[in-house]
């Protein structure tokens, strides 16, 4: 279970890579890393919580990206390891 604060694993997914790479576009001429591609594993704060039916968690998320900065995920499910856009 998520609490407000508490910090999870999040799987980027492709929606997030198109995401976080326009936003790349727009930072430093050169970020310090990579910019995070589909299926890699970052961990993330809790920033609300939503409450959860037996089995479901739903909570947004706040990612710190090297050259982007703080990325937002709003109501992301809780899901199986390894489940791109969600965090367990």
């Amino acid at each position: 279970m998520a609490v407000l604060g508490s910090v999870v694993r999040y799987i980027i997914s492709a929606t997030d890579e198109e995401a976080i790479r326009r936003r790349a576009s727009f930072g430093p001429a050169t970020p310090v890393q990579s910019p995070p591609v589909a299926g890699d594993e970052l961990p993330a704060l809790v920033t609300k919580h939503y409450g959860a039916e037996p089995g479901v968690e739903v909570v947004d998320l706040m990612l710190e990206l090297d050259g982007v900065g703080a990325y937002w995920v709003g109501a992301v499910r809780q899901g199986n390891k390894g489940e791109p856009g969600s965090w367990w």
